[in-house]
């Protein structure tokens, strides 16, 4: 069997998971999993910035670095957690047509503003609304 084609396999295989895992717990619970794991995410991302921070400020800077590798691959597993239950969430909402036509006008939406701001920050101006 080629690269190619155990490439495949495993990515066929890792749908079949995310199908069978998002059919047995539903929308409503998937969508709560999806929050819980992004704030995991977050809090993740966030240590790596502290053990920055602790070296800009002097702290013991090998101790700080092998702190900030280990977060990072932290964050590496929960960003994991987050594409993999987003893509559950994607599955189910793929079933339901007026929710999958919200959120496709909804991401539009927010990719049209963001390449607003992208044009700005090309400009040399700040952008207007800095919310997303």
């Amino acid at each position: 069997m080629s690269e190619i084609e155990e490439a495949e396999k495993f990515i066929d295989e890792l749908v079949q998971k995310m199908r069978s895992i998002a059919g047995h717990y539903g929308l409503e619970i998937q969508m709560a999993k999806l929050a819980e794991e992004a704030a995991e995410y977050a809090a993740a991302f966030n240590k790596i910035n502290v053990y920055e921070t602790m070296i800009s400020e002097g702290h013991n800077e090998a101790y700080c670095m092998d702190k900030r590798g280990k977060a990072s691959f932290e964050m590496l597993k929960e960003l994991a957690d987050v594409l993999l239950v987003a893509n559950e969430v994607q599955a189910l909402v793929n079933g339901c047509p007026e929710v999958e036509s919200i959120l496709l006008t909804l991401m539009d939406a927010k990719a049209e503003r963001q390449l607003k701001r992208i044009e700005e920050e090309k400009k040399g101006c700040q952008p207007e609304e800095a919310s997303n």
